[in-house]
């Protein structure tokens, strides 16, 4: 069990290239104990409330939540009516993979301290043993991300039992919403500036470039979530740098464009493929294009080449592309491109 805790605390700190978003939220559910020895069966429900921090990444969820819980049970024995409340303070610690960019499911851990119950089917002593403990309940979570409007809602249905209590079995489902607190500040997602400061000129329509080359992450990858180039890919953008510094008068300007998959927030998406954007160009000023050609940007996911919600379509959407403008011989520039990436 401690090792589990242990991989889980690990998990939900590596928190690197993340989008990181605070929660509250509520929740029911039901219980149904059984009991050992002399304690009675029992079944109930609960209700609970909590704050959330949740590290979004591309391919997994990541919560910490810490919340009030209120219990309560009841049940029929020999001697007597059962009857039990318990107030609880409680930790989860959740990691879930994506299934698409609104659905996740993965297991989570709940851990409840200082829980104080009556339960009179026990005898006094046994009642003053239990009365304070920390329950570890393990299980299964499965949870929805949707926007109404501006809010960002979290819908989830968790289903546990408690491992640490070899006397007695506990079964839990809950249900739960959570709304993201939105930031005090209204202003608009402006993405990270690039790495190499410079004036240039915007265009908010897409243009019609005299060549374009897309370079796929089979061929030109960064490490997972995060935006600097693995060595493969850097390798292949130095030798192509080089060979565009030597031809600097085949265009008059380059524009290198970051795009993400549907997976992971707007905001998260949005500075990723920013970032990538600019690593891409320091790799290329590096080489030796001049600055006042280059130019960067991030368009996170909206500008999607296949808007399905399959693997397939994720993999034809994470990429980066580069394009040229004002070319000057364009058999000439093809030639640089397909030798330099071969």
């Amino acid at each position: 069990m401690k090792k589990i805790m242990i991989a889980l605390v690990l998990t939900s700190l590596q928190v690197s290239a993340m989008e990181i978003k605070p929660y509250v939220g509520a929740y029911t559910g039901f219980n149904s104990l059984t009991g050992e020895n002399s304690e009675a069966d029992k079944n109930g429900m609960n209700l609970g409330a909590f704050g959330m921090v949740s590290f979004l990444r591309e391919d997994m969820v990541f919560d910490t939540s810490l919340g009030y819980q209120y219990n309560r049970m009841s049940g029929s024995s020999s001697a007597s009516k059962v009857t039990v409340s318990t107030q609880t303070l409680f930790l989860d610690l959740d990691a879930r993979w994506r299934l698409n960019s609104k659905w996740s499911v993965g297991p989570t851990l709940s851990s409840h301290f200082n829980q104080a119950g009556i339960d009179n089917s026990l005898s006094e002593e046994e009642k003053k043993s239990g009365s304070r403990f920390i329950n570890v309940n393990l299980g299964v979570k499965i949870a929805h991300d949707t926007t109404f409007g501006s809010q960002d809602v979290r819908f989830y249905a968790a289903a546990l039992t408690n491992v640490n209590d070899r006397d007695r079995s506990n079964m839990i489902v809950n249900f739960g919403v959570a709304f993201a607190i939105p930031e005090k500040n209204n202003k608009p997602v402006v993405a990270s500036k690039p790495v190499i400061k410079k004036e240039y000129k915007t265009y908010a329509k897409p243009e019609e470039a005299d060549v374009k080359v897309t370079l796929k992450f089979a061929r030109v990858g960064f490490e997972t979530n995060a935006y600097m180039l693995d060595s493969k890919g850097k390798t292949l953008l130095t030798k192509l740098g080089k060979s565009l510094a030597k031809n600097k008068d085949l265009f008059d300007r380059v524009k290198v464009s970051g795009h993400t998959d549907s997976r992971g927030g707007k905001e998260y998406n949005q500075k990723l493929s920013q970032d990538r954007a600019d690593s891409v160009m320091k790799v290329f000023v590096e080489a030796g294009v001049p600055e006042k050609k280059i130019q960067s940007f991030g368009y996170g996911l909206s500008r999607p080449v296949d808007a399905k919600e399959t693997a397939e379509a994720w993999e034809k959407n994470r990429r980066t592309e580069i394009e040229f403008f004002g070319v000057t011989d364009r058999n000439k520039l093809n030639k640089i491109l397909e030798e330099s990436l071969k």
